[in-house]
């Protein structure tokens, strides 16, 4: 079993790498999703 200091460790370690591919991967989807937006307005106007 771990000691808690060591979990504590191997949290604080892997939590900034989640979120930031987390956040790299939000950011993907969300630059597609306002392209998408995009191309709907220019539609709608055209």
């Amino acid at each position: 079993r771990f000691r808690m200091e060591e979990s504590v460790e191997i949290y604080l370690y892997l939590v900034p790498l989640v979120t930031r591919g987390l956040r790299r991967r939000r950011m993907r989807c969300w630059k597609k999703e306002l392209q998408k937006e995009d191309g709907l307005k220019n539609l709608s106007l055209a």
